[in-house]
C-alpha cells in the first residue's frame, strides 16, 4: 500500500494537506499542519524549528560547548514533537484506518510519499514524522518525496541495462585538494562490502572527476550504469559554489576542472546529461543536494528535484550538510540493502536506521550524539517496480574481476588503512602529470610499499587498472638488464630477450607507450644506496642511466611507473622524469585507526585521552612500523614502561631521524629477544632479504652456539608479529630493511659466523646449479641476494673457493634467466681470477661465453669462444667436453645454413658421445641431426635420427624430451603429407604436455594440429586449434608465437575468401614480427598481404589499403610500405608475364 501526503493548496496563508491512497485515489479532507518554520523550540529561543534545525545539523558540532548542548537537545526533542503533531493531524478517521491496516500487515510493502510543487513545503523535515506507537516512520518503512508538478512519464530504461549485475559509476571530486573529507572515506566501505560478499557489482571511479569526463564515459558506455554516485560537495542558495551575488537560489555540485580546481555545475546541466543517457538512479553524497526553500525560483531548484525532471527515476540526496562520520554509517547500510532487495527506498530506510542506531559523530571534543538520520532524502517520481534493480546474492559469481595483481601486492595482516590524501595525489598524478614515474618517498617504516599495494588494490577495485602490473623489488635486483628482460619476456615474448639491448629497449618502449600497464619499482634506494647507512648501491651508474632513460621515453605514454624509496632520488631522476609524492607519518583518525588495528589482536582498545599513549605516538611520529613494534609489547608491558624504554633507547642512537626512530622502537621491542636469541639475530643480520630458519639453525649448529633447535623459528615468529619480517612459505622469511640495518649495526656477527654463512651459501649455490630448473629457480629466488652478499664476504675473508663457486653459480643463474650482460660480466670475472688455474674450468667458461654470444645471435663471437674452449679440451684430452663444443659449433653452422659443416660437427660430436656412452648427449645430437635432415628435405633420414633419440628419452623416462621428439616426428610426417601419422604424433606429444601443464609446448602443438586440419581443408577445426594456441601465447606474452598463429589465421581466412578477416590477422602478425625483429617471417606476411591486394576487387582493395595505412606501426610505416609495394609490383609483373 502507498499513502500520499499531498499538498493541495493554501487557506489564509496556511498550507493544506490530504492523505491519498494511491491504489484507488481515495482521499481525506484537507487539514492544515503546523509549519516547522514557526514551530517553537523548547529552549525559549525566538526562531522556530526549521532555522534552528539547520544550525543543529550543520553548526552545533563545530562548537558543542556550554549552553549549546542544551540547545541541541531542545532542537532534537522539538523535531520529534513536530513530527508527532503532524502525524496526529494527518492520520485521523479514514487515514488512520488505512495506516492501521498497514500496521496490521507489519508495514509490508508499505510506503508514505510526500507530494508538492512548493519549494517551501518540500523543505520541511518530513522524514521526522513520528507515531507514539511506532516511533519515527522513516525508520520503519520508506518515506519519500515526489513533485506534484506533471512531468510526464520518464523515458524507458535502456534495454541493454544489465539485469544480472549492478554497475555503479562513482564520482569523487575534491577540487583544490579539499581535505575535510577523505578521498576514499565512503567509497572504500562500498568496495569492501562488494569484495567481502563476492557480489556481482562493478564500481568504476570516474577518472578524472570532471563534468566533461562524465559526459565522455556515459557516451562510451550507454545503457551500462544503474547508478551514478556523486561523493563530493554541493550547495544550495547564494552560497553555492560559483554563485554570483544576485543569483537566485539553485543547487550546484562541485566537480573538478582539468587542472583539479573547482567547477560548479548547475542542476540544469547535470540533468540534461543524465536525461540523455537515461540513468535510473543517482546517489548524491553532496551537502544540501536535496535542500529546497522558499527562495527557489521553481520546485526543481535543488539538485535532486531537477534530476527528477530530467527523467532519473530515483534520486538519493542530502537535505543538509552531512558529517563524514554519518555518511560512513549511511553508505554501507544503503548499498547492503540495495544489493539484497534491489529497492532504493528500502535501501534509504536501512541507511537512516543505521545512522539512528549509531548516532555518535566526530567533533572537536571527541564524539557526541546527533539525530542526523533525517538528512538523507529520497526523491522518486515513478513506481519503484519500473526501475527495480537486480537482487544480488552473496554467492553469485558474476562479478567482473580486474587484472590480476602480483603476489607482492598482498596487503598483509592489517590491510590498507588511511593515506587518503596521498592516494588522491597518486590518482591525480596518474591522470594529469606528463611524467611516467611517480615516486613515493619517505622514511624507513613509513609505509611506502603498503601505500603502493593499497593503491593497486584501489585501482583494481574501481576500474582503474587497464593493463598488467609488473612488480620489481630492487632489494633483489643487481642488473637493469633483469628489469628489461622480465618486461620483454612478458610483453614481447621469450625470443625478444636475446635481442641487443638497444633494439630490445626500443621495441619495449613502443609497447609500453601504446598499452596502459603499471610498473612498480619498490625499495629503489637499494639501487642507489644511502650514504652513511647499511644500504649500499646495487646498480652501477650505467644501469641507473638506462633505467632513467626508459622512464624518460615513457613520458606522455599510457604506461606509468610507481616508485618507492627512502630518498627523493634527485641525483638521477630529474623533475622532468619523476613526479614526487612525500609520505610522512600517520595522523589524526588514520593514526588511531591503525593503532587500534594493531592492538585489537591483544584484545585492547587505546584510550585517546591517555597522555602516555599520546607521548609514545608523538615520539614515533606516526611511523607505522615503529608503532607496531612498540604497541605489541603492551601484551606484557605497561604504557609507562614502554615510554621510559623509548626515552632510554633514543639516547646515543646514530643515523638519520627515521633510522633512530626505528632502532629505538626495535631496541624496546627486542630487549627480551637479545637475551634469548642473540646468535639467531647475529646470523639473521648476515642475510640481505630472505632468511631460511632451517639454514640459520644449521649454521648455528656448525658454530656450536648453544641455541635450542627451534630457536630460529621461534625468533622469526616473534619478529613477524612485530612486522619486522614476513613469512613467505616453508621456513622462509622476508626481512624488513629496517631489521637488517639494525642487526648489522647493533648486533654484528663475529668472523666465525661470517665464514659459516659463506660456506652455507656456497653449498646452497652449488646445489642450485645441479638441480632441475623448476627446483633451482626457487632456490635462486630466495637466496640470490644472499649469494651476492656472501660473494662479497668471501672476497673480504679471502675464502677463495667459496668466491669461485658463488661467482660460477651467479653466472649460471644470470645465463639461465637471460641476463646475458650480467652473466658475461661474472664469467669474465672468473677468467680474471688468479685462482682460475684449472684449464678445464677455464674451457668451461669459454664454452658458456660462446653459448651467451650464440643466444644473442652473435655467431662469430660465439664461434671464437667455442674454438678457444675446444683448443683447451683437446690439449687436455677431455673428449666428452670436446663433443659438447662440436655440437654447439654444429648448431651455429645450421643457423647459418651451412648444412655440410653442421653435419660434420654433429657427427664428430656423436662419435665421441657413443664412445663414452653419454646417452643423453647422444639423444641431443640425434635430435639435431633429425632437424638438420628435415631442413634438407631428407625426411626418411630425419625420422631415423628422431627415432634413435626417442628410444633414449623413453629409456631415461624423460617425458619432456619425449614429447618434444614426438612433436618433431609429427612435423616430419606432415611434410610428407602423411597427415594421419602426423596427427597421431602430435596428439602423443600433446598428451604429455597437457599432463605436465606445459602450456608453452602445448601451444606449439595446437598450432601444428591447426596446420594439419587446414591442409585437409577442415577449416573449422583448424581455426579451433589456432585459437587454442593463440590464447596461450597471448596469455604468456609470447608475441612472436602469437604472430605466427595470426599469420596462419590470415592464410585460413584468405582460403575462405574472407578478405577483411584475413587482412586483420595479417596486420596483427606484421605488428608482432616487426616488434620481435623477425625479418624473414615479416617479409612472408607482407607478401601475403600483397597477394590479398592483388586478388581483391577494386572496392576491397581500397579498404585494404586504408586499413594498412591506419594500422601499420608508425615507426616502420615507410619501410613496410616499400616492401608491400615491391611485392605488389612483382605480382603484377608475374601476372603480365603469364598473359
Amino acid at each position: 500500500m502507498e499513502l500520499q501526503i499531498c499538498h493541495v493548496g493554501d487557506q489564509n496563508g496556511a498550507p493544506l494537506f490530504s492523505v491519498v491512497r494511491s491504489g484507488d485515489l481515495k482521499r481525506t479532507a484537507p487539514v492544515s499542519l503546523p509549519s516547522p518554520v514557526s514551530f517553537p523550540v523548547g529552549d525559549g529561543a525566538e526562531r522556530g524549528l526549521l532555522p534552528r534545525l539547520r544550525w543543529y545539523l550543520e553548526g552545533y558540532l563545530q562548537a558543542p560547548f556550554g549552553a549549546y548542548r542544551q540547545s541541541a537537545q531542545a532542537v532534537a526533542e522539538t523535531l520529534q514533537a513536530w513530527g508527532g503533531a503532524v502525524f496526529d493531524r494527518l492520520f485521523v478517521g479514514q487515514a488512520q484506518n488505512w495506516y492501521q491496516t498497514a500496521r496490521g500487515q507489519s508495514f509490508r510493502d508499505f510506503r508514505i510519499k510526500i507530494t508538492s510543487d512548493s519549494p517551501e513545503i518540500m523543505a520541511w523535515p518530513w522524514e521526522a514524522l513520528y507515531s507514539r506507537e511506532d516511533g519515527y516512520l522513516a525508520l520503519r518503512f520508506p518515506v519519500e518525496r515526489q513533485l506534484s508538478t506533471a512531468l510526464g512519464d520518464p523515458p524507458p530504461l535502456p534495454e541493454s541495462l544489465p539485469q544480472d549485475a549492478l554497475r555503479i559509476l562513482y564520482v569523487i571530486p575534491r577540487p583544490d585538494g579539499t581535505g575535510n573529507v577523505g578521498y576514499r572515506t565512503l567509497a572504500k566501505s562500498l568496495v569492501g562490502c562488494i569484495e567481502e560478499e563476492n557480489l556481482p557489482v562493478t564500481v568504476d571511479v570516474l577518472r578524472p572527476p570532471t563534468f566533461d569526463r562524465l559526459r565522455q564515459v556515459l557516451g562510451e558506455r550507454p545503457g551500462y550504469y544503474h547508478i551514478v554516485h556523486f561523493d563530493g560537495h554541493g550547495s544550495y542558495g547564494d552560497s553555492a559554489p560559483g554563485a554570483g551575488c544576485y543569483a537566485a537560489a539553485e543547487g550546484r555540485l562541485a566537480f573538478e576542472n582539468e587542472e583539479g580546481r573547482l567547477e560548479a555545475i548547475e542542476t540544469t546541466r547535470l540533468a540534461q546529461l543524465l536525461a540523455q543517457y537515461r540513468i535510473p538512479c543517482m546517489v548524491l553524497n553532496a551537502c544540501q543536494s536535496g535542500m529546497m526553500d522558499g527562495q527557489a525560483r521553481d520546485p526543481f531548484a535543488c539538485v535532486a528535484a531537477g534530476l527528477l525532471r530530467a527523467g532519473v527515476y530515483s534520486v538519493v540526496a542530502m537535505g543538509y550538510s552531512l558529517y563524514v562520520s554519518a555518511a560512513k554509517e549511511f553508505v554501507p547500510a544503503f548499498y547492503r540493502k540495495l544489493f539484497e532487495k534491489g529497492s532504493v527506498s528500502e535501501a534509504v530506510r536501512a541507511g537512516r536506521e543505521e545512522m539512528y542506531r549509531q548516532p555518535q559523530r566526530s567533533c572537536v571534543t571527541g564524539k557526541l550524539p546527533l539525530q542526523d538520520w533525517v538528512v538523507p532524502v529520497l526523491y522518486r517520481q515513478m513506481p519503484e517496480s519500473d526501475a527495480r534493480f537486480p537482487s544480488l546474492q552473496p554467492d553469485c559469481q558474476g562479478k567482473e574481476g580486474g587484472p590480476a595483481l602480483p603476489q607482492e601486492a598482498d596487503l598483509g595482516d592489517y590491510g590498507f588503512i588511511g593515506r587518503d590524501w596521498e592516494l588522491q595525489q597518486l590518482e591525480r598524478a596518474m591522470q594529469r602529470q606528463p611524467q611516467a614515474a611517480l615516486l613515493i618517498h619517505g622514511q624507513a617504516g613509513s609505509g611506502k610499499t603498503t601505500l603502493a599495494r593499497g593503491f593497486l588494490h584501489w585501482l583494481r577495485s574501481t576500474g582503474g587498472l587497464q593493463g598488467r602490473v609488473f612488480w620489481f623489488n630492487f632489494q633483489e635486483i643487481h642488473s637493469a638488464e633483469y628489469v628489461v628482460n622480465e618486461l620483454a619476456r612478458e610483453l614481447l615474448g621469450l625470443s625478444a630477450t636475446a635481442q641487443p639491448m638497444e633494439r630490445k629497449l626500443q621495441a619495449l618502449i613502443q609497447k609500453l607507450r601504446r598499452e596502459a600497464h603499471l610498473l612498480v619499482w619498490d625499495n629503489l634506494e637499494s639501487a642507489t644506496g644511502i650514504p652513511g647507512t647499511e644500504v649500499q648501491p646495487q646498480l652501477p651508474q650505467e644501469d641507473l642511466e638506462l633505467l632513467a632513460g626508459l622512464l624518460k621515453d615513457l613520458q606522455d605514454g599510457n604506461t606509468k611507473a610507481l616508485l618507492t624509496s627512502r630518498k627523493k632520488e634527485t641525483n638521477w631522476l630529474s623533475l622532468l622524469i619523476c613526479f614526487r609524492v612525500p609520505l610522512g607519518g600517520l595522523e589524526g583518525e588514520e593514526l588511531w585507526e591503525y593503532c587500534n588495528a594493531v592492538v585489537r589482536y591483544l584484545g585492547l582498545t587505546l584510550d585517546r585521552d591517555n597522555m602516555t599513549y599520546r607521548r609514545i605516538l608523538e615520539k614515533l611520529c606516526g611511523n607505522p612500523l615503529a608503532i607496531r613494534a612498540i604497541l605489541l609489547r603492551l601484551q606484557d608491558r605497561t604504557p609507562e614502561d614502554l615510554l621510559r624504554g623509548l626515552d632510554r633507547a633514543f639516547e646515543g642512537q646514530e643515523g638519520d631521524e627515521s633510522t633512530r626512530r626505528l632502532q629505538a622502537a626495535y631496541a624496546v621491542f627486542g630487549e627480551s629477544l637479545k637475551s634469548r636469541f642473540l646468535p639467531v639475530l647475529q646470523v639473521t643480520g648476515l642475510h640481505e632479504y630472505y632468511a631460511d630458519a632451517d639454514l640459520v639453525r644449521e649454521m648455528l649448529a656448525a658454530t656450536e652456539e648453544p641455541v635450542p633447535p627451534e630457536a630460529a623459528k621461534s625468533c622469526f615468529e616473534i619478529l613477524e608479529n612485530a612486522g619486522f619480517c614476513t613469512h613467505v612459505g616453508g621456513n622462509v622469511y622476508r626481512l624488513h630493511p629496517a631489521l637488517r640495518g639494525y642487526l648489522q649495526q647493533q648486533l654484528p656477527a663475529p668472523k666465525e659466523m661470517q665464514e659459516e654463512f659463506v660456506s652455507m651459501m656456497e653449498k646452497v649455490s652449488n646445489t642450485a646449479m645441479i638441480l632441475p630448473n623448476y627446483v633451482s629457480k626457487k632456490l635462486y629466488n630466495i637466496n640470490l641476494i644472499n649469494f651476492y652478499h656472501a660473494r662479497q664476504l668471501a672476497e673480504s675473508l679471502e675464502m677463495n673457493m667459496g668466491l669461485m663457486t658463488l661467482t660460477r653459480s651467479l653466472a649460471y643463474y644470470a645465463q639461465e634467466s637471460r641476463q646475458f650482460s650480467e652473466a658475461n660480466r661474472l664469467y669474465q670475472d672468473l677468467l680474471g681470477r688468479r685462482e682460475m688455474q684449472d684449464d678445464e674450468e677455464r674451457a668451461m667458461v669459454y664454452h658458456q661465453l660462446g653459448v651467451i654470444a650464440q643466444e644473442q645471435w652473435n655467431f662469430e663471437s660465439a664461434k671464437t669462444w667455442y674454438e678457444k674452449s675446444l683448443e683447451v679440451y683437446e690439449e687436455n684430452c677431455n673428449k666428452l667436453f670436446t663433443a659438447y663444443t662440436y655440437h654447439q659449433l654444429g648448431t651455429i653452422a645450421q643457423w647459418q645454413r651451412n648444412f655440410v659443416l653442421a653435419k660434420k660437427c654433429y657427427l664428430k660430436s656423436l662419435k665421441i658421445k657413443i664412445k663414452y656412452e653419454d646417452e643423453e648427449g647422444i639423444a641431443n645430437t640425434c635430435d639435431q641431426l633429425g632437424v638438420l635432415a628435415w631442413e634438407q628435405q631428407d625426411f626418411k633420414l630425419a625420422k631415423k635420427w628422431c627415432e634413435e633419440s626417442l628410444k633414449i628419452w623413453k629409456k631415461h623416462g624423460d617425458k619432456r624430451r619425449t614429447a618434444s621428439t614426438y612433436h618433431q616426428l609429427g612435423v616430419i610426417a606432415q611434410e610428407q603429407q602423411d597427415f594421419a601419422s602426423a596427427e597421431e604424433w602430435y596428439k602423443n606429444s600433446l598428451e604429455i604436455k597437457e599432463e605436465n601443464d606445459d602450456e608453452y609446448g602445448a601451444a606449439i602443438t595446437y598450432h601444428q594440429l591447426g596446420r594439419i586440419a587446414e591442409e585437409q581443408r577442415d577449416f573449422q577445426a583448424a581455426e579451433g586449434w589456432y585459437q587454442k594456441s593463440l590464447a596461450i601465447k597471448e596469455k604468456q606474452g609470447n608475441e612472436h608465437g602469437a604472430a605466427s598463429t595470426y599469420h596462419q589465421l590470415g592464410v585460413l581466412a584468405a582460403k575462405q575468401r574472407d578478405v577483411q578477416s584475413a587482412a586483420a590477422h595479417f596486420l596483427k602478425a606484421i605488428e608482432g614480427f616487426a616488434s620481435t625483429g623477425d625479418p624473414y617471417h615479416l617479409a612472408i606476411t607482407v607478401c601475403n598481404y600483397a597477394r590479398l591486394l592483388h586478388t581483391a576487387s577494386p572496392s576491397e582493395r581500397e579498404a585494404l589499403r586504408s586499413r594498412w595505412e591506419e594500422q601499420m606501426p608508425k615507426e616502420m610505416t615507410e619501410y613496410l610500405t616499400e616492401c608491400l609495394e615491391e611485392a605488389w609490383k612483382n605480382m603484377e609483373e608475374d601476372a603480365n608475364d603469364e598473359e
